[in-house]
């Protein structure tokens, strides 16, 4: 697995880096980090080995009244629900 970094303003750094996707291909993900160079590379290195160890989550657009609203039909189709 490879990444990039790029510089992007005075303490800013764009990291760039693939995931693969288990149909085939990849998935290309950029991320914005604040700080020095070093710093940029230590969480490129971060985010890298958590995707080699199949740990990183694909965020997702999920408000939290979908949330409370999904997980109130969860527990009611359980019946653990107080209401």
């Amino acid at each position: 697995m490879r990444g990039h970094i790029r510089k992007r303003g005075a303490n800013s750094w764009e990291l760039k880096y693939d995931i693969p996707r288990a149909e085939g291909g990849r998935h290309i993900v950029y991320r914005s980090v604040k700080g020095t160079r070093r710093e940029a590379q230590a969480e490129l290195a971060r985010q890298l080995a958590q995707v080699a160890a199949s740990g990183y989550v694909e965020p997702a657009k999920l408000t939290v009244a979908e949330l409370v609203r999904s997980r109130f039909e969860h527990w009611k189709a359980s019946g653990t629900s107080r209401r």
